[in-house]
């Protein structure tokens, strides 16, 4: 796992070479952390993202406890270029999962690659996650997989309230009996700003599957 550590060692100085770079970042606490409506851990989480942005290519971390008997800690790096479309948002990026700093992600692999491209205009946004065939999907149902999102956003009565729909394979091989066909679920979410920064959400996924659990989500996060 040593050649990721040069690549995103080599990207990131090559940005901070050029100058003008960007910092940002996030903590937040989560009652417990679902992801893509499948549960990861038995109790609350401690989150953080820390990004370098340089001119629409932005490159950072994504952090979270988890505290199971066997993983401490998800670590996510990842690499996203916003795409010049105009008055619609949209970016193409890629997702690194692993555990540990590279530890583990199953049994077959130490790492996991995702693919992605999302747009946005206005209130409504789509995204699509593709994981291509490698060592981590060695011997699972699909060789790879997929999850579609589609979400809409509103400012409303004081607050931002949202829904997101998602879709696909992903989250099939995750059941406590794997499947092949595709799986949903649906994300309401209302979030209060306290302060600049500071923000408080209270979500509700619903499992739009047989094993799929209905759950609820509390959080409040720092960005900076």
């Amino acid at each position: 796992m040593k050649k990721w550590y040069w690549i995103l060692g080599i990207g990131l100085c090559g940005m901070l070479a050029y100058g003008q770079i960007n910092f940002s970042g996030d903590v937040t606490l989560v009652s417990t952390y679902v992801f893509r409506g499948i549960k990861q851990c038995p109790g609350p989480s401690l989150q953080g993202t820390m990004a370098l942005n340089y001119k629409g290519l932005s490159g950072g971390l994504w952090v979270s406890s988890i505290g199971t008997d066997d993983i401490d800690t998800e670590t996510d790096p990842f690499v996203e270029l916003a795409l010049p479309t105009g008055e619609i948002e949209s970016a193409l990026g890629l997702n690194i999962y692993t555990y540990d700093f590279f530890s583990t992600f199953n049994d077959t692999a130490e790492y996991e690659l995702e693919l992605y491209a999302n747009a946005s205009v206005g209130m409504f946004g789509l995204s699509g996650y593709y994981v291509p065939s490698q060592k981590s999907t060695k011997g699972e149902l699909h060789s790879s997989c997929y999850w579609l999102e589609c979400n809409v956003e509103k400012e409303l009565w004081g607050g931002t309230w949202s829904a997101q729909l998602g879709y696909g394979t992903y989250c099939s091989r995750y059941l406590s009996t794997p499947r092949k066909e595709p799986v949903g679920n649906l994300v309401l979410t209302a979030t209060k700003s306290l302060t600049e920064g500071l923000d408080v959400s209270y979500a509700i996924s619903f499992g739009l599957a047989k094993d799929m659990e209905n759950i609820f989500v509390l959080s409040v996060s720092k960005s900076f």
